[in-house]
C-alpha cells in the first residue's frame, strides 16, 4: 500500500505506518490511536470492496469518521462465487466486529490509553 501511495505522488512523510496488527480490527484500534495521538479524526479507507463497510464502521466506533475508497483490481481477480463468499463472510463478520468494539471500549475503561 505504501508503494501505490508513493506512486500516486503522497509524500512520503505523509504516510505513517501501523505494523503491528494482525487482524484488520487489531489495525482498526492501533491506527485510531496513532490518529488520535496526532490529532486527527478523518480517514479514508482503503480496501476491497466487500470488506469496506465493515473497515468503516469500526473506524467510526472508534471516534474517526471515516469514509471508503474501493481498491481497483480485486474483481477481474476473482470468480462471481468467490466475491458472494466473501460478502457473506463480512455479513457474519458485522456482528462479531460489534462485539470486539464493545470489548475494547471496556477495556479501555479500564485503563489509561498510552
Amino acid at each position: 500500500m505504501k508503494e501505490i501511495a508513493l506512486r500516486e505522488g503522497i509524500p512520503a512523510e505523509h504516510i505513517f505506518m501501523e505494523q503491528e496488527a494482525t487482524s484488520t480490527f487489531e489495525s482498526v484500534v492501533l491506527c485510531s490511536r496513532i490518529m488520535r495521538q496526532h490529532g486527527w479524526s478523518t480517514a479514508i479507507v482503503v480496501s476491497d470492496p466487500y470488506h469496506l463497510f465493515r473497515t468503516i464502521v469500526a473506524f467510526r466506533a472508534f471516534g474517526i469518521r471515516a469514509i471508503g475508497s474501493a481498491a481497483e483490481g480485486g474483481r477481474q481477480d476473482n470468480r462471481l462465487w468467490k466475491w458472494g463468499y466473501y460478502y457473506l463472510r463480512e455479513f457474519v463478520a458485522l456482528p462479531w466486529y460489534l462485539l470486539l468494539v464493545l470489548a475494547e471500549k471496556m477495556k479501555r475503561q479500564n485503563r489509561p490509553e498510552i
